[in-house]
């Protein structure tokens, strides 16, 4: 397949001035609308400016950190020191990176364009990663890079911090958000501004940011929420109250995502000493009974896909201490409030697989009745070929292959299945899978390398029978581009492909 010039390039430009900065994204938005889109005139090229904080070596500790299925590589990282106000989109895209982020910007007392005051500057590290293409969205990458980040850049203090994954097709997002010179990142890590599609597809950006620790003063601890100055006598929710119970039942339904599930929420109502004992132990209970069910209506709201009945089973526990636990002794509206405790039940992930591990795991298995000789030898060859550095293990199933004749568009970069994707999967070849299911997986991965080679042959089959025989002619370009990277593919001893030559090419 032929690479075509990429359009979006690392190019220089004069920094644009701080008002004509982008706007902070919305919640979940991915990068894609601060790139220069493709088709328009590339930046002039000027001269870099050199950078300074450049690391190119990173903690063993926090290479660790990332899986072997990335294959990633980091190349070298920027610091910067940025206002925050620059920066705030970062914290409102952690809002939405269901089980990716640590969650303090949901604790927030304060209302996310108030942050800066708390915290005027902040740290930003920005990171060029060679890495297998990937979808920047998904939430265990986004998880990696971020435990790399914080033991490649350690804070002394636990960091309010959130993390971005990016392309790297860049072009005035690093200049007006950061005012990062993006062509002497590129020269800094030995790359040139303008790559091909498939070359930049092989790198992402990762970028860090590391707030200071006056933030603190403005999140709350972790779990815990207080909603303080309900009205006199009253149990009436305020405008500020409902803000904080609605970003909660955000964090409660994002729970059920991750391996911190939350299963039980105590209430505890609290008032100013006004009144007898007993009328204020009734008032605090009235007033945890209101925040409870505004919580569990938008719990069940939010709940979306998940199951029927899972929100239902989460514990709400209604306490009231009325006057007896008085924050101030001064401001009563302080002591007018509801304290709000969350508990969870912690999975502990499993244990990222070790290729060598995986492959001295299943290599006896090969010998197994249930699988034929043909299979036998191609798995033997993927195996041994997919310890080899540089290794292509790209393949498309039959079903993708499908998608290429229906659609006339080849796989983007991270749309590819791969070998290791498959054989470090831990509940697909992890300690805890038996045996018989293990011999079974690598079937499934054996017949959905060859499968698409046989859909691919089936539908050029078709075609040549179709009316005047015109065969591959018939077929959209996008398929005739697959069918001659797959004959290349099966060539190429740098190929998981090449193992299915003797079986598939003539």
């Amino acid at each position: 397949m032929t690479s075509e010039p990429f359009t979006a390039t690392l190019l220089e430009s004069p920094f644009a001035p701080a008002e004509a900065a982008p706007e902070p994204a919305e919640a979940g938005e991915s990068w894609g609308h601060l790139y220069e889109a493709p088709g328009e005139p590339a930046f002039e090229e000027q001269a870099a400016p050199a950078l300074s904080r450049l690391t190119r070596t990173f903690p063993p500790a926090a290479l660790a950190e990332l899986p072997d299925v990335l294959r990633a590589k980091p190349l070298v990282s920027a610091e910067v020191t940025v206002r925050t106000e620059r920066i705030l989109w970062m914290i409102a895209g952690a809002r939405a990176n269901v089980g990716a982020e640590p969650g303090w910007g949901d604790r927030l007392l304060i209302d996310l364009p108030d942050l800066p005051k708390a915290g005027p500057s902040s740290t930003v590290h920005v990171l060029v990663v060679e890495t297998v293409p990937f979808d920047v969205v998904e939430q265990d990458k986004l998880r990696a890079f971020h435990r790399f980040c914080q033991k490649a850049h350690p804070s002394k203090v636990p960091p309010f911090d959130a993390v971005s994954v990016g392309p790297w097709t860049l072009n005035r997002w690093l200049e007006e958000a950061l005012e990062l010179a993006p062509g002497s990142l590129a020269a800094a890590a030995g790359l040139s501004t303008q790559l091909t599609v498939d070359q930049a597809a092989t790198y992402k950006l990762v970028v860090y940011a590391l707030l200071p620790r006056t933030v603190g003063a403005v999140v709350a601890p972790v779990d815990q929420r207080s909603l303080r100055g309900f009205p006199f006598a009253k149990a009436t929710l305020t405008d500020e109250h409902e803000r904080l119970i609605a970003s909660l039942a955000r964090e409660i339904v994002r729970s059920w995502y991750s391996r911190r599930i939350v299963t039980k929420i105590v209430f505890q109502g609290h008032t100013d000493p006004v009144g007898t004992r007993a009328y204020n132990l009734d008032l605090g209970r009235r007033r945890a009974q209101a925040v409870a069910a505004r919580l569990k209506e938008l719990v069940a709201q939010q709940a979306g896909r998940l199951p029927v009945g899972t929100v239902e089973r989460i514990e709400y526990v209604i306490e009231s201490y009325g006057e007896d636990r008085p924050f101030s002794t001064r401001l009563h509206t302080l002591n007018r409030r509801v304290e709000i405790t969350v508990y969870r039940d912690y999975t502990p992930p499993p244990d990222p697989l070790v290729l060598d591990e995986v492959i001295l795991r299943v290599t006896p298995l090969l010998s197994s009745p249930t699988l034929t000789p043909e299979a036998v030898k191609r798995l033997k060859c993927v195996l041994a070929k997919i310890k080899q550095p540089g290794m292509d293990d790209r393949f498309a199933t039959d079903t993708q292959v499908f998608l290429i004749k229906r659609d006339n568009q080849m796989p983007r970069p991270e749309e590819w299945s791969r070998v290791l994707g498959r054989l470090l999967h831990p509940d697909l070849f992890g300690p805890q899978v038996p045996e018989d299911r293990l011999t079974t997986n690598l079937r499934l991965l054996d017949e959905d390398i060859a499968g698409g080679i046989v859909k691919m042959s089936q539908i050029i089959a078709y075609a040549s029978g179709a009316e005047w025989g015109l065969g591959l002619l018939a077929l959209p370009k996008a398929f005739k581009q697959f069918n001659a990277w797959i004959i290349e593919r099966l060539k190429d001893q740098a190929s998981i492909y090449s193992c299915y030559a003797e079986d598939f090419l003539e």
